[in-house]
């Protein structure tokens, strides 16, 4: 499941499946009612110099965790290197307290050097905030 735009109804990310907000070209975020993400399900997400110029689903219900196992994301390159220091909203929830920080892990694109960072929580919000990055990618919008 891809793209931007809305589902009113529940999503469940399957093991094995993957939910890429944005388009191919563009970022963007989107949105769901309850969103229940079962262990094998990946989430694809690219990273720009902000939080805005990047991905982001957005759960208007619970985020829940459904069958155990790997809650991963996959982070990849936007039209502008991710920022060191810079905290991003990865999943906006109206409860997202069925996860810890602990649960996430991730990989990345394979332009990047170097890409490293820690989840955390907050206001029910998954947060990743970026400790190291290096690429040799050429961005449409800066180096």
């Amino acid at each position: 499941l891809g793209g931007t735009g809305s589902l009113a109804g529940p999503v469940t990310l399957a093991n094995g499946a993957a939910i890429a907000p944005g388009n191919p070209n563009r970022v963007g975020s989107f949105t769901t009612g309850a969103f229940t993400w079962n262990g094998g399900g990946k989430m694809n997400l690219r990273l720009g110099a902000t939080a805005a110029r990047s991905d982001r689903l957005v759960v208007r219900r619970s985020l829940l965790k459904g069958t155990a196992g790997t809650y991963r994301f996959h982070l990849g390159i936007g039209n502008s290197p991710p920022v060191v220091g810079e905290t991003y909203t990865l999943i906006q929830a109206n409860n997202a307290s069925a996860f810890a920080p602990g649960n996430f892990s991730f990989d990345q694109d394979p332009a990047y050097q170097n890409l490293t960072g820690t989840f955390s929580i907050t206001g029910n919000a998954v947060l990743f905030t970026v400790t190291s990055v290096a690429s040799d990618a050429i961005f449409k919008d800066s180096y």
